[in-house]
């Protein structure tokens, strides 16, 4: 009994559900494989904006503990760059930044001033 023999014996209906049952089957493999694309690639440009982000957030912290004077264009640059991918609250976090770095300078000021009172 060949191939052709054997699909012919097979009655219509059986026919039917195997086509179905195939089908099923391809198009699961399919989305499987998109699903997996689309995680991959999902996860990926996570990883990239929270490494800028993270970046981003170094740099300001840089100009807010640093003494003396700061690389500012360093800053601009990866405001822009994260500006243009759509980061819009993190030019407020800088301008806070640099208040708190403000404040920061003046509390340490005023405790060298006590700490010489307190020595002399």
């Amino acid at each position: 009994m060949s191939i052709k023999d054997y699909l012919m014996s097979i009655s219509l209906n059986k026919k039917l559900i195997g086509m179905m049952l195939l089908l099923s089957v391809t198009v699961i493999t399919v989305l499987m494989f998109l699903y997996a694309q689309s995680e991959k690639a999902l996860m990926n440009e996570l990883e990239n904006q929270t490494a800028e982000l993270s970046k981003a957030i170094q740099v300001g912290v840089e100009e807010v503990t640093s003494i003396g004077s700061t690389d500012q264009m360093r800053l601009q640059t990866y405001l822009k760059k994260l500006n243009a991918k759509g980061v819009k609250r993190f030019r407020s976090s800088a301008r806070r930044m640099r208040l708190l770095r403000a404040q920061t300078l003046r509390k340490s000021a005023s405790s060298l001033e006590l700490q010489k009172k307190s020595v002399l």
